[in-house]
């Protein structure tokens, strides 16, 4: 399906998001964030994940999303996964299919290449891969089948362009959403529990202790 054929179509564009795993962890947040706001008179979305079920597949589930796990556990099953993601692509027959992480990007490109008709192809990039240049390798090699990158912060898009070697005509930067209202009553915690004094200035930080992430 065409560009222009998906914006003239009156009926929701079929959207498949393809995940690593749907366990606690930031891009697995966002893409519960996104997919549960989506209008589902313009969208109809479906979701896969290539590990076991994981916590946030119940949460999609309440809001109605078809969900479903692969069951891989180890990068060695991807011949058995490729076909199972094979099969599960040909019966939704995605319009369009999104990528989040690594595993998901490679796989979902690999599989999406051999069904007709072919999805158009969105892959996620969620860091700058500065330990593993093989991703790097993979990730340009298999570009031809990507219709756009998106990045999450304009750093890691110009990281992909300069060190990953990906054209700049296909990266699209697109932050993580925030949804603040969760927070508007949320009630201020005592510091001077932990012995810091009330005036001062403090610095918190919420994720994984790895360099990475420019701690």
């Amino acid at each position: 399906m065409s560009e222009s054929s998906l914006e003239q179509s009156n009926n929701p564009c079929r959207v498949t998001f393809l995940i690593t795993d749907l366990d606690q962890g930031g891009a697995e947040q966002a893409l519960a964030e996104l997919i549960t706001r989506l209008d589902r008179t313009r969208w109809s979305p479906s979701v896969l994940c290539l590990s076991a079920e994981g916590c946030l597949m119940e949460r999609l589930r309440a809001t109605h999303i078809p969900v479903e796990a692969l069951g891989a556990r180890s990068p060695s099953e991807f011949p058995r996964l490729f076909f199972r993601l094979r099969r599960h692509l040909k019966k939704l027959q995605p319009d369009l299919l999104c990528t989040y992480l690594y595993h998901a990007n490679i796989a979902g490109r690999l599989a999406a290449a051999t069904i007709r008709p072919r999805p158009r192809i969105f892959s996620g990039i969620r860091v700058a891969e500065k330990r593993f240049r093989s991703r790097l390798w993979l990730d340009c090699l298999t570009n031809w089948l990507v219709n756009g990158h998106i990045c999450v912060s304009q750093d890691v898009a110009t990281f992909s362009h300069e060190v990953g070697k990906l054209p700049a005509s296909k990266l699209h930067v697109l932050p993580n959403g925030i949804d603040v209202t969760r927070f508007d009553e949320a009630i201020p915690f005592d510091w001077t529990q932990l012995g810091i004094p009330a005036d001062s200035q403090i610095l918190l930080y919420v994720g994984r202790k790895k360099k990475k992430k420019g701690l």
